[in-house]
């Protein structure tokens, strides 16, 4: 209400407390003596009263008079009809399961409070004053940012020994009566060893530098790695190397130098040997080499041979993770005309690593597909907001890149051509180092898209149905057509 309404309504309130006054001394009041008012609270009905148990101007007397005092001083916050906010009561047995969390605290800014729970199931449960006090659920981080936008990060899902899900388990050797599925077959009964130089047959009599590689049923990001060395045989191991990325390892001719190395042996360990990795490493191919440089037989047998009891890989399988259903949450602020497109096609941010990515996500890659399937020539737009940059790719073809989008920047398309039948649509995105020197240690990740045809259908946008084909250290490999020919930019065809 603008100030001068509000001057006017004060000396209106005024003018009728005084009149109120000069004709109603010494009078009964419902029945009651005049002064039982001065008892009562403005909220209530009642008024600060002058030496004559009248109404002090401004102080109760008239609807309007708590409005303007505090709370604490007997008023009350008001609706545009004077009358008292109350704050949301909490109901019996309301919150109280024993992963519930109750916060209660000013949600809609009206200066009344109301009432929260939340759990660990990412469940929700509100109550506000600016909805009468009826419960909502499934509410977006925006209707209390004081609470959702401040929450830890959500903790990670359970972290399972993902070598005993292994699709292949591959060893540059091994000797008669082991097999490469000793490594990781949840027994520490049985034992993997590499072949000694007499295995004729064994596919490799002289291998000085033998290994055992793991095939991940899927992309994962993995935390920690043990080794269960042979007991008496320690001193085996030496200089030997741990190595996790996304190159295959498909047979004993295979070469693991292609993946990252994430541990270094740099003196004999004892039987267990436990490899934190932090930050975790996303990858899909696990390595264990032994890289002892004694080559030459002793009395003590054949010191460089890799044996051991069992490998365990603890990580969690990488999924699409649906990080908020609120376009515009924290911390990308986005321009409300650009939201509105996202809103309309149903998009959600997502990511790779884990609801977390909203607070945190290590500098990492991956490349999002979703497969599109059309009757015709479809000439279409994909509009994406990244954080931090995306390639876009359709039918391996390179179509054009998105960096950034939110804030008040505005909206970002790049066109695409579908042909008749499956497309595959690809964004590859990397989530790059934090350049901000004031805010280290919050990098968050994810993209929200939506793919439109001319008309403005939406054939599909961002959520949990996408799938993680892969992992990338960077964006920039772009596809091309076979040597000879030329290719019209994403549209699938070479010319």
């Amino acid at each position: 209400m603008p100030g001068s309404n509000m001057k006017v309504l004060h000396y209106r309130c005024t003018f009728i407390v005084i009149f109120s006054a000069i004709f109603l001394n010494h009078l009964q009041v419902n029945g009651q003596n005049k002064c039982d008012k001065c008892n009562i609270p403005i909220a209530s009905g009642g008024c600060k009263c002058d030496n004559n148990c009248d109404c002090r101007p401004g102080l109760g007397g008239n609807v309007c008079d708590k409005c303007n005092i505090a709370v604490n001083d007997g008023g009350c916050k008001c609706d545009n009809t004077c009358s008292c906010i109350i704050a949301c009561q909490r109901p019996n047995n309301w919150c109280t399961n024993a992963t519930a969390t109750f916060v209660s605290v000013d949600c809609d800014g009206d200066g009344v409070l109301d009432i929260i729970c939340y759990d660990g199931n990412k469940k929700r449960w509100m109550r506000r004053t600016s909805d009468q006090c009826q419960e909502k659920t499934s509410v977006p981080d925006s209707a209390c940012p004081a609470v959702f936008m401040k929450l830890p990060p959500p903790a990670r899902a359970g972290i399972v020994n993902l070598a005993l899900s292994s699709r292949t388990i591959v060893a540059s050797s091994q000797t008669t009566g082991s097999r490469p599925s000793y490594a990781a077959d949840g027994n520490n009964g049985t034992l993997f060893h590499s072949a000694y130089p007499e295995d004729v047959g064994s596919g490799s009599e002289s291998d000085f530098n033998p290994y055992v590689g793991l095939e991940l049923s899927q992309l994962s990001t993995i935390s920690k790695i043990v080794i269960l060395n042979r007991p008496g045989f320690e001193y085996r191991l030496q200089n030997a190397e741990v190595r996790v990325g996304t190159n295959a390892i498909t047979n004993r001719s295979s070469t693991v130098d292609g993946n990252a190395v994430v541990w270094k042996q740099t003196a004999t360990q004892g039987s267990v040997i436990e490899i934190s990795l932090n930050p975790p490493v996303v990858g899909r191919w696990v390595s264990l080499q032994n890289l002892n440089p004694t080559t030459w037989l002793t009395q003590e047998g054949y010191p460089y041979v890799l044996n051991f009891l069992e490998i365990q890989v603890l990580g969690v399988p990488l999924a699409v993770t649906v990080v908020s259903n609120d376009v515009a949450t924290r911390p990308w602020s986005v321009n409300p005309d650009t939201a509105s497109n996202y809103i309309s096609a149903g998009a959600q941010w997502i990511w790779a690593t884990s609801a977390s990515a909203i607070y945190d996500a290590p500098v990492s890659g991956f490349i999002f597909q979703k497969n599109v399937t059309v009757t015709s020539d479809t000439p279409c737009n994909l509009a994406l907001i990244a954080d931090d940059q995306c390639d876009v790719q359709v039918n391996d073809m390179y179509c054009g890149s998105i960096v950034h989008g939110w804030g008040d920047q505005l909206l970002q398309t790049v066109a695409v051509d579908l042909l008749p039948g499956e497309n595959v649509i690809s964004l590859r995105c990397v989530n790059q180092p934090l350049d901000d020197p004031l805010n280290r240690g919050n990098n968050p990740a994810g993209i929200i898209a939506a793919l439109r045809t001319a008309s403005g259908d939406v054939l599909a946008q961002t959520d949990s149905t996408w799938v993680v084909a892969g992992a990338i250290k960077n964006i920039c490999e772009v596809r091309k057509c076979p040597l000879g020919k030329s290719c019209r930019p994403c549209s699938g065809r070479c010319l």
